[in-house]
């Protein structure tokens, strides 16, 4: 799926959706080596941004990139605090960054910061999204 025709326009980025289920809006999202999007599973998947729309496969992604600012509903993997800095778990939702937190390995992607609070996995969260991506060793 080379030369997709990714684009980037006002803090959104558009490509194909590389996963045979369909996106979850508010779920990280990361550009995997063919250019397409898709969620991310690892905390150490580099973030691209959340993911807006809820494509099919192949289908085009609508992705606000980390780095752009704002506000934007997003997927809670756990209970996740005001304030806290979150990065992601499998699926693509979010959880919180603590050092106390086993899934957290040495190398941790923040995605931004909560700013209305979730307590159960599968919970709408609002997120600040970092105006740049930050890591943790």
């Amino acid at each position: 799926m080379a030369n997709v025709g990714v684009r980037s326009v006002d803090g959104f980025y558009s490509a194909p959706w590389a996963n045979a289920t369909r996106g979850v809006p508010g779920t990280g999202v990361y550009v995997a080596a063919d250019e397409s999007v898709d969620a991310a599973a690892a905390i150490t998947n580099p973030p691209l941004g959340i993911l807006m729309n809820d494509p099919a496969q192949y289908e085009h992604a609508s992705v606000r990139l980390i780095g752009s600012g704002g506000i934007v509903r997003a997927v809670a993997g756990a209970a996740i605090s005001i304030g806290d800095e979150v990065t992601v778990t499998t699926g693509g939702k979010f959880i919180a960054y603590t050092r106390a937190n086993p899934q957290i390995a040495t190398v941790n992607y923040g995605w931004g910061t909560c700013i209305k609070a979730a307590t159960h996995d599968g919970d709408i969260f609002e997120l600040l999204i970092g105006k740049e991506i930050s890591t943790h060793a």
